[in-house]
């Protein structure tokens, strides 16, 4: 099973104190202070979003009524733990925010999401050409170089690439690591 849980962010981020008060009560301790890591209040925001996707999307597909603890692998990518279980398969799930939406995955095989915005502005032009350089085969730069769209190309194929990277990271063997 695979299920995608998304959330547009039309109004720039951003719960009322009261809610975003709610939504904390909700998480496990290590996930909460995952959150309250954040930069800046629209980060803590879009991850309390990204979280609550997951929880709803767990209970509402997998029959998971609370959000587990979470594992934090070195790189911070967040792993539910060997424990959680659906029909004896582990889940994985795989979570993603950006200024203008969040998601979350959820699946019983290894999964990978992300999402990005597509940046116009001139002058990363040439840092886009050095990343592209950088991650992508010859034939998808110069797919990206000619398209009509070159931001929008390249923005597709790196969500790709970053999906795949979350997909393929490790996975926890088991119990909880807080961090």
């Amino acid at each position: 099973m695979f299920r995608i849980y998304r959330y547009n962010n039309d109004q720039n981020g951003i719960l009322t104190d009261s809610l975003r008060e709610r939504a904390l009560s909700i998480l496990p301790e290590n996930v909460k202070e995952h959150v309250l890591r954040s930069a800046n209040r629209e980060d803590r925001d879009h991850s309390l979003i990204v979280y609550l996707l997951l929880a709803f999307g767990l209970a509402e597909d997998f029959g998971i009524d609370e959000l587990p603890c979470l594992e934090y692998l070195d790189s911070g990518k967040p792993v539910l733990t060997s424990s959680c279980l659906w029909h004896g398969h582990q889940l994985y799930c795989s979570l993603s925010h950006t200024g203008c939406a969040c998601a979350a995955a959820v699946a019983d095989f290894p999964v990978g999401i992300d999402i990005q915005e597509i940046d116009r502005l001139p002058e990363k032009r040439a840092v886009r050409h050095r990343a592209a350089r950088r991650l992508f085969t010859e034939k998808i730069c110069e797919k990206i170089k000619t398209s009509r769209d070159p931001e929008r190309e390249f923005i597709r194929h790196f969500a790709i690439h970053e999906a795949l990277y979350k997909q393929r990271s490790p996975q926890p063997l088991s119990g909880t690591v807080p961090r």
